[in-house]
């Protein structure tokens, strides 16, 4: 991380913009609560701070984080409000996510757990799969990342090292955050953007649902050796079988093999009517698959003294509606459209 020095910018007007105190920051950028009095809203500015002169480096950050916001208008995805340049330096204005990051949620409260981990990961993928299907490649992923609005909502955030690529184009990029790189990123390989996306949505995942990291940074030759031959162990958790089965899938060691945004969109909202009850204990690369049927997934519903196992296919949605709805009556929130699904095939 590149040491600042960070401006105080508390009660400073810049343009519409009033400061507020400095929220984080990292890298070549600090955050800060600001107050649009055009508006009266509160949002965050993100202030990238060229360092030793390094003014390339900013903007490059800048232009890439700005050019991704306005192609990904998406509810999962904090929204840009405002950008420019003043005075040396590159002003970002985004939506103000009050519930913090994923990160410090799971550190200050735990692992999530039932509802809301299955939603969390429904609004994650969600967001994933819109930036990959609009050629955008995160390329750091990771619960840091992750923040919930006022509702509790994912916001995918800082695509500062965001790449637009195609689906099999090889790329030169290692600059993810080692914890959540997949292998051939630690190798300094050309890589397909999108296979390394997935490996580190997986990562997050599993830090989602059980509070700690399948692999730390110490070196890359034992990390490595890590990846290839130990693997994630859940062995002591309790997790949602679908989600279980997703993690195994994203952080897979051959980029090839590895499931897609695609595959794992589709088969994380074809059990929204199917949600088991209960979850299981798994162990270490457990699998709901048998060797005939590779692309089953086998979970179990029911009480305690009556359970029966389900069979769930992949399936492609067919057709459709939205339904709008409120969840929570007692608390002030914009209403919600979600889709139900009307009928559907096997892949």
């Amino acid at each position: 991380m590149v040491n600042l020095d960070i401006p105080d910018m508390e009660n400073l007007t810049i343009r519409d913009y009033t400061f507020h105190e400095c929220i984080g920051y990292g890298g070549y950028s600090a955050v800060y609560a600001v107050t649009s009095s055009k508006f009266a809203t509160k949002f965050v500015a993100k202030v990238l701070l060229p360092k030793d002169n390094k003014v390339s480096s900013a903007w490059e950050s800048f232009d890439c984080e700005v050019r991704a916001l306005i192609q990904l208008d998406y509810p999962n995805i904090i929204r840009l409000y405002d950008h420019f340049h003043e005075k040396g330096l590159f002003f970002i204005i985004l939506e103000y996510c009050s519930h913090g990051s994923l990160y410090n949620n799971v550190k200050h409260n735990g692992p999530l757990k039932g509802s809301q981990l299955l939603t969390v990961v429904k609004q994650l993928i969600s967001a994933v799969y819109f930036a990959h299907k609009n050629n955008v490649a995160h390329c750091d992923i990771k619960p840091h990342n992750i923040l919930f609005d006022e509702f509790g909502r994912v916001k995918l955030a800082d695509f500062g090292i965001s790449v637009v690529t195609r689906e099999s184009e090889l790329i030169q990029n290692s600059k993810c955050s080692p914890d959540f790189a997949p292998p051939e990123v630690i190798r300094r390989e050309a890589h397909d953007m999108f296979k390394a996306d997935m490996w580190s949505l997986g990562v997050t995942l599993y830090f989602a649902a059980t509070g700690k990291l399948p692999f730390r940074y110490y070196n890359s030759k034992q990390m490595l050796s890590d990846m290839k031959n130990v693997g994630i162990d859940m062995t002591q958790e309790t997790v949602p079988p679908i989600l279980f089965y997703l993690i195994k899938e994203m952080v897979t060691y051959d980029p090839a093999q590895r499931i897609s945004i695609q595959k794992a969109y589709q088969m994380i909202f074809s059990i929204q009517d199917n949600t088991p009850k209960q979850t299981i204990p798994l162990g270490r690369y457990s699998s709901f698959k048998r060797e005939d049927q590779k692309d089953n997934i086998h979970f179990y519903t029911g009480s305690q003294d009556e359970q029966h196992e389900v069979i769930l296919k992949p399936v492609t949605i067919v057709s459709f509606k939205n339904i709008v709805c409120n969840t929570l009556l007692k608390r002030k929130r914009p209403n919600e459209v979600r889709r139900v699904c009307l009928s559907a095939r096997p892949i």
